[in-house]
């Protein structure tokens, strides 16, 4: 559908608009203010109407929390920002969303091998252009810096058969608690992604214009097919395209006086003695910037290799006129990132401790 109506092939569709506060948004479905450290957080995202143009589908996410005994601690849900359009984009929404309010857990499940993937291969590549979302693959990287094993895959819409026989990328067979805490996560990111959804109006109308481009370009299909084999008088095969060999040059016209000339001729360029090129008509010589057998076309494609290597040097210096403004050298004085989680873990287990002692 996108390529038919950017070629305009059909006219493009006034997509229907979502308010602003729809997106990126988040909720507790069970609220704790203090997520214990060495829990275990299971993350999952849910796509509806996949068949829908981007920005009209519906994305949700949620995260579950549980302690090592199987308690369930916490749990939310919400909607990824408008620029996160893809279902892998809201699974790594989600593992952003459980870090940011699960400090310190033990363990964390994705459903999603890609995240957990590309969580273990470091901030370089994390940063790299190449990466769609690089924002938060960055800040989920700077996150785990010295932690990322602890994000694991683990099987997803799988039956209450499949407990202790599915084994997750940590080798640790599916124990109940992981199914069910897998199974609450499906069940909110889907409630998230149904809030959001359009009208089964809006949906019927999109799809609807669908079905209709379907049968227009299967008519063009046809038509093109029927078109680029067509059969002669004489029983052969020739396309629209095929090409006729001109017989202007073979065929002669005769003039007034009775006898028959040849058609007229392009006059060429001639080279004058002095070195110079000169033009049909003109006085002197007249020296031109480029040969005189490049064709029309190669004129062309040199003129729009000429402005794209001007367009990139310029490009080029600005980028780094703007790179220098805004860089600016880390002061050694503060303290590392790895320093700050250090002395954030000392005082999140200080304060448990001293929690558990006076309890």
């Amino acid at each position: 559908m996108f390529l038919a109506v950017t070629r305009g092939l059909f006219p493009a569709p006034s997509l229907p608009c979502r308010d602003d506060f729809e997106w990126e948004s988040f909720h507790w479905h069970k609220f704790c203010r203090d997520i214990p450290c060495g829990c275990h957080v299971f993350t999952d995202r849910s796509l509806l109407d996949g068949r829908l143009p981007k920005g009209c589908q519906s994305l949700g996410w949620a995260f579950v929390v549980i302690s090592k005994d199987g308690d369930f601690i916490a749990s939310a849900y919400g909607v990824p920002p408008k620029w996160v359009d893809t279902i892998q984009g809201a699974e790594l929404w989600a593992v952003r969303m459980a870090l940011l309010h699960a400090v310190f857990p033990e363990r964390l499940y994705t459903d999603c091998d890609s995240v957990r993937a590309g969580v273990a291969k470091g901030p370089a590549w994390a940063r790299s252009s190449k990466r769609r979302y690089a924002r938060v693959w960055t800040a989920l990287s700077l996150q785990l810096e010295d932690v990322g094993d602890i994000v694991h895959w683990m099987p997803a819409h799988t039956s209450a058969s499949a407990v202790g026989q599915k084994v997750c990328s940590d080798g640790t067979p599916m124990s109940e608690d992981m199914w069910c805490s897998n199974q609450i996560a499906d069940q909110l990111a889907k409630d998230a992604a149904e809030a959001v959804r359009l009208s089964a109006s809006q949906r019927w109308w999109l799809l609807d214009r669908e079905r209709q481009l379907t049968e227009l370009v299967i008519f063009l299909g046809r038509l093109t097919h029927v078109a680029g084999s067509c059969v002669m008088a004489d029983r052969s095969t020739r396309r629209d395209s095929t090409a006729v060999k001109s017989f202007r040059r073979a065929v002669k016209v005769p003039n007034h006086s009775g006898t028959v000339t040849a058609p007229k001729q392009k006059a060429r360029v001639a080279k004058s003695r002095s070195g110079g090129w000169k033009m049909p008509g003109r006085v002197g010589p007249f020296v031109s910037a480029r040969a005189p057998n490049v064709s029309r076309a190669g004129r062309v494609k040199r003129a729009g290799d000429g402005i794209s290597a001007r367009s990139e040097a310029s490009f080029k210096e600005w980028w780094r006129e703007e790179r220098g403004r805004t860089l600016k050298p880390r002061d050694e004085s503060l303290p590392s990132a790895s320093g700050r989680l250090a002395a954030l873990r000392d005082r999140l287990f200080a304060k448990t401790a001293a929690a558990s002692s006076s309890g």
